[in-house]
């Protein structure tokens, strides 16, 4: 059997065990069989839409988040599909065994995917703190879209996208408690009133000092050394934090996220990391943020917009929507 010196890049499917041995070499025939990187260029034909493309190589129309996602520095939308365009395909061929050979290369020669945060590559992309977040809300990063994002925020953090009563009071009892608490152990910093989207001058936490990227939430002030840049991807997964706190109240999100904490403890996981149930979704956010948004700069044609633009503020303006 032929092996590879490094995991392959695709997982195969479910169908096709042998698909899913990483190590293994299309399907232990290296003879007869290619697979040059577990992925190929697929070049884009007249009549071709996200959802067929998605059909003949990933076996569901839904999956068509698959094809826009890597390649959202060379589509502008995910229906940008001009004839004779070269985008990346992540298929894997069930019947035959083994991935569909390169019918091109980007006319810039930009093969870079998108969906990959923080400058890391492919063989690690997303980024080991998305994917954990990733796994432990039980979704595909590569197929996730806009819509699935959103839905999974209103689920996971039980805030509504428009304000309503609870998390209207929610937020002045936090205002209350959290003010008292900030001044009494002198939390003197930057920190930004992110409910309501003002930015408060100061300096930094004493904790973030001499390293960061640093936050840390407490109902509706984010302590930050991120600057006023509200498209960094911390800032993004703050305001995760802040629909937690208007949602849940005090107790309701301490409680919750110490429980996991120590569930997490105890099961040798990271206690405050994205295996967290409440961090989970937050870093989904942040990585959302580093791969898709304007922080990721040429990497996107389309920059996705922040969580605020979908989950309103309490009040003031609604900067980057």
């Amino acid at each position: 059997m032929g092996f590879r010196l490094s995991e392959d890049s695709v997982l195969g499917q479910p169908t096709h065990p042998a698909s899913r041995h990483l190590l293994a070499y299309g399907d232990g025939e290296p003879v007869g069989r290619t697979d040059p990187d577990g992925r190929f260029w697929y070049k884009i034909r007249s009549g071709d839409t996200r959802e067929s493309i998605a059909y003949r190589y990933l076996d569901s129309t839904t999956r068509w988040p698959s094809v826009y996602n890597p390649n959202r520095n060379r589509m502008r939308s995910s229906t940008d599909l001009a004839p004779g365009a070269c985008i990346w395909i992540r298929a894997y061929d069930n019947d035959r065994g083994y991935v569909y050979p390169n019918e091109c290369k980007p006319a810039d020669g930009n093969t870079r995917l998108t969906g990959c945060a923080y400058g890391y590559s492919f063989g690690t992309c997303p980024d080991p703190r998305t994917a954990k977040a990733a796994a432990r809300l039980g979704i595909d990063w590569w197929n996730l879209s806009r819509s699935q994002l959103i839905t999974l925020t209103r689920n996971q953090t039980g805030r509504f996208r428009d304000l309503n009563a609870v998390s209207t009071l929610w937020y002045w009892q936090n205002t209350q408690q959290i003010d008292a608490y900030g001044w009494t152990i002198s939390l003197t910093g930057r920190y930004y009133d992110v409910a309501s989207m003002r930015v408060i001058t100061g300096a930094v936490l004493p904790q973030c000092v001499g390293g960061g990227p640093c936050a840390i939430t407490l109902g509706h002030y984010t302590f930050s050394d991120v600057g006023n840049d509200y498209h960094h991807p911390v800032l993004w997964h703050e305001y995760i934090h802040t629909l937690q706190w208007e949602a849940g109240g005090f107790l309701g999100f301490v409680l919750t996220y110490g429980a996991d904490a120590v569930v997490n403890q105890l099961t040798n996981q990271e206690a405050l990391g994205p295996t967290n149930a409440k961090e989970a979704i937050a870093y989904l956010w942040q990585g959302w943020a580093a791969s898709y948004g304007p922080w990721a700069g040429e990497r996107v044609l389309t920059p996705e917009k922040p969580p605020w633009c979908f989950f309103k503020p309490l009040s003031g303006g609604t900067p980057g929507c």
